[in-house]
């Protein structure tokens, strides 16, 4: 429970229940962008795949809606005629706005890195060095919004 845990710490667990999925589910998602995801992501969706409080309440970030961003991504990317392509081994677990996506790549470690690609900008950036880190990021992220000191 290291996900929830730092979620609780930081106060986040407000007005959404922390919900995780089932095995069942996580395999619907890894099927529905074609991977196999990796520990450290499987491990956030077993906590905290269908809600986490306050955290990420503003993106689509949780269960169902992570089955479809792949395509959504791929189909701004091709709108905007822009020469960037995600690997097929990607998976997309964030949009924001949709305009802002962040994913990862599966197969090559348990704890990737995270990238980021942005409407508009035509490339990808490393924001993360790890799931784990940028989960942490995020955290701290939510809960200067939510709690400024």
């Amino acid at each position: 429970m290291v996900f929830a845990e730092k979620i609780i710490a930081a106060g986040l667990n407000e007005e959404r229940a922390i919900v995780g999925l089932s095995n069942e589910e996580i395999l619907e998602v890894e099927r529905a962008q074609g991977v196999r995801l990796p520990a450290a992501y499987r491990s956030f969706l077993k906590e905290c795949g269908k809600s986490a409080g306050l955290f990420e309440r503003d993106a689509d970030f949780f269960y169902p809606a992570i089955k479809t961003l792949k395509d959504e991504l791929n189909e701004m990317l091709a709108e905007e005629n822009m020469d960037f392509r995600i690997p097929e081994n990607a998976f997309v677990f964030s949009a924001y706005q949709g305009y802002q996506y962040c994913y990862f790549l599966c197969g090559e470690e348990e704890n990737p890195p995270v990238y980021r690609v942005d409407d508009g900008e035509g490339n990808f950036i490393m924001i993360s060095e790890s799931f784990t880190q940028h989960i942490d990021k995020a955290i701290a992220h939510y809960k200067g919004a939510f709690f400024q000191e």
